[in-house]
Order: C-alpha cells, then structure tokens, then sequence
C-alpha cells in the first residue's frame, strides 16, 4: 500500500525488485493466511475489513512517516508518534475508567515499563530510523516478516500447527523480503 500511495502523491514509479518483493509478500501472506481459514465463520469479513483498515493506516503512518523524518529527523518523529499515542491512550483510560483503576501494585508498574519500552518505544525508534534510512517502500515489505514470525514462534513457543501450505507462504514472503534487500551491483 505504501508503494501505491507514492505512485499515487509522489508519482514515484517504484523499482522492478519492490514490485517483485510485493508480489511474493502478498502471495505468500494469501497463501498463508487462507490455509488457515477453513469452514464457515462469522466474523470473517468483519476481520477481514479491519486487517485492511489496519494494514491502510499503518501504510499511511509508514508513508507521512518518511515525508516528515525528511525534516524533522527520525528521533524527533519517533518522540512525536510516543506523545500523540500516550496522549491517546491516556484520554481513553481517563473516559473509560476511573481513578481507583490505578490502584495496583508497584510491581505491575515495573512490569508495565519494561514491556512497554521493549514492545513499544524501542521499536518504534527502529522504525523511525529504518523509514529514514530504507525508505517507506522496503520498510513495509519487510515488514511482511511478522506474520511469519509470529507463525514460527506460536508453533514453538505454543504447539500451534503449521501445514505444508502456511511454510510455502512463509517461503514466498521471506524470498520477497530478500529481493527487496539486495543492493544493485555496481
């Protein structure tokens, strides 16, 4: 989606290998994915709706993300995403709890600080400087990885199955990820 939307407000034409990375990553996504839906659920399209939504915003995110960090600075961008999010998801937790919800013991604080740095504000550094250093376009390719990754550790870490089809899609979007990672030779 971040390709599209550089064609689309930077008339960018993007490169034969990130359209061929694009390709695997996506078919290998599909091939993923739908090997695991079977049957009828009912939730499906409603899922299926809010992946994309999520997929488009986080494309928008990834695309603003680069025109801004072009003049801000990637760890300036990266203090601003933190402060609009906490601000957010502090007036949500205002609106939607009360005070006494903040009455729990200081070890689950701790906890919560060493989660949050690690899950949360580390990689959003990365990613930060990654957009500024990569580029929109690799960035999001590669960040095709994380189904596949989480695939791999829920089977480890888990004992979730893993077919013959979802390590074919998982193939597919780590050879994408790879082609989008090779330099030219020069």
């Amino acid at each position: 989606m971040v390709v599209v939307l550089g064609m689309f407000f930077l008339h960018k034409t993007p490169r034969v290998m990130e359209v061929l990375a694009l390709i695997l990553t996506y078919a290998g996504l599909a091939v993923m994915l739908l090997s695991t839906v079977e049957g009828q659920h009912e939730f499906l399209a409603l899922g299926a709706a809010m992946s994309f939504g999520s997929a488009v915003s986080y494309a928008v995110y990834l695309f603003v993300g680069t025109q801004v960090i072009q003049r801000v600075g990637s760890m300036r961008f990266a203090a601003y995403a933190l402060l609009v999010s906490s601000f957010c998801c502090i007036l949500q937790f205002f609106v939607l709890r009360p005070l006494d919800a903040l009455r729990i013991p200081a070890e689950v604080y701790w906890i919560s600080f060493v989660i949050a740095t690690v899950s949360t504000v580390l990689p959003i550094f990365a990613i930060a400087e990654a957009l500024k250093r990569l580029g929109a376009n690799t960035v999001a390719i590669m960040g095709a990885l994380g189904p596949v990754s989480a695939m791999v550790l829920g089977y480890l870490g888990l004992e979730e199955i893993m077919t013959g089809r979802q390590i074919f899609g998982a193939a597919l979007v780590v050879l994408g990820v790879v082609l989008v990672t090779l330099r030219p030779a020069r």
